[in-house]
């Protein structure tokens, strides 16, 4: 298997294995280094013991050696997990006790660290779990036990550092400075060979040329448009998401026979993240799908009848044991007046693939979900 085959390998196992614990991304990973890697067994220390004081210890996930010397850490957590800045100075903890300079992290994305535990100095670069991503081959070349070399790996989280801020500086100048007038002059020029400058005024007279990034305009406001149309430059991404995911689970519950139907709440024509099922006695029973979170939930609102609540609460082992999972009961709202009762289950945020891949997963859940609760809702 070639570095980029491997690589493709651990896409394919982080999508089948996103909201699995972190044991199993554990195990994932020590079979990766193991047997594609060519690190022998006793070279990877699953929770290493460090002590760092009278009766006082820490455990890191996984230190690979070379030689009986550590050559770097890999601190794991679920997959579906965002990074967070307590992950960061966990892994950099570790790495100051060990006196390490390579670090991994591991969670919705992975995280490689050059880190001078001298000057205390962090460079990070972060990459996607994506198919035939160039940066995650590169990662599968680095640490290859044959070929690795923590001045490499430097270099390369170096570079990948100054080209980002390569980057950002070009796209900050091409902001301030490229025009209105700067691009009408370019398209002047070149088509001045083939029409005078006369014509070309009056011709492009009737146009307005901008330059606009990407993410201003998936987040730029929705203008009226009459009605049945829809000017996708002004559909934001999150939108564009949220009509997938919600044909997709009409799809999906249409080949179960529809055991129960969807009603998405819309906003000037758009699905908003959320659809009702049942509604009545004080309690809404719904999905959300919250696509910039990766999360997939359905609930119970009860805002005006909390002794269904409490009944709910008293019996929670009896209505777990009946549907074969466990719930969340919860209370919020402005006034801490909502109680919920509800289920949830994370996906992989801008991947239409993970979205079906999941929705197949966890809807005879949510079927069971809905038959148990909605008798409570007339």
């Amino acid at each position: 298997m070639n570095t980029k085959e491997l690589w493709n390998l651990i896409v394919k196992d982080y999508k089948d294995n996103y909201n699995q614990p972190e044991k199993v991304v554990q195990d994932l990973w020590e079979n990766y280094l193991s047997d594609f890697l060519g690190y022998d067994k006793n070279e990877i220390e699953a929770q290493k013991v460090i002590h760092i004081g009278s009766g006082k210890f820490t455990i890191p996930d996984l230190v690979i050696k070379k030689g009986g010397e550590d050559l770097f850490d890999i601190e794991l957590k679920q997959y579906s997990y965002f990074f967070n800045d307590e992950m960061e100075k966990q892994l950099i903890s570790y790495m100051d006790l060990l006196h390490l300079s390579i670090g991994v992290l591991i969670c919705r994305k992975l995280y490689l660290y050059a880190y001078n535990y001298a000057q205390k100095k962090i460079l990070r670069v972060a990459i996607d779990f994506v198919e035939n991503n160039p940066d995650g081959v590169r990662f599968i070349e680095l640490f290859t036990r044959q070929s690795f070399s923590q001045k490499t790996i430097e270099t390369f989280i170096t570079q990948k550092n100054n080209e980002l801020a390569q980057i950002k500086k070009i796209q900050s100048d091409i902001q301030e400075e490229v025009t209105s007038e700067f691009l009408l002059d370019l398209l002047k020029d070149w088509f001045r060979a083939d029409y005078s400058k006369e014509v070309l005024d009056k011709a492009l007279a009737d146009f307005e040329i901008t330059l606009i990034k990407k993410v201003d305009i998936q987040n730029k406001p929705k203008k009226p448009l009459t009605k049945g149309h829809k000017d996708p430059m002004l559909e934001t991404n999150s939108e564009y998401h949220r009509k997938i995911f919600w044909g997709f689970i009409e799809d999906e519950l249409q080949s179960l026979g529809n055991p129960f139907v969807v009603k998405p709440q819309y906003s000037n024509s758009s699905p908003r993240h959320y659809a009702t099922i049942a509604k009545g006695n004080g309690v809404n029973m719904g999905i959300n799908f919250l696509s910039k979170e990766g999360i997939l939930r359905i609930c119970l609102y009860i805002d005006a009848n909390p002794s269904l609540f409490e009944l709910f609460k008293e019996k929670r082992d009896l209505i777990e044991s009946e549907l074969g999972f466990s719930l969340v009961f919860d209370i919020g709202g402005k006034q801490n007046n909502i109680k919920w009762v509800k289920r949830e289950w994370s996906f992989i945020p801008n991947d239409a693939d993970d979205y079906r891949r999941v929705l197949k997963k966890v809807l005879p859940d949510m079927v069971r979900f809905v038959e148990t609760f909605k008798p409570f809702i007339r």
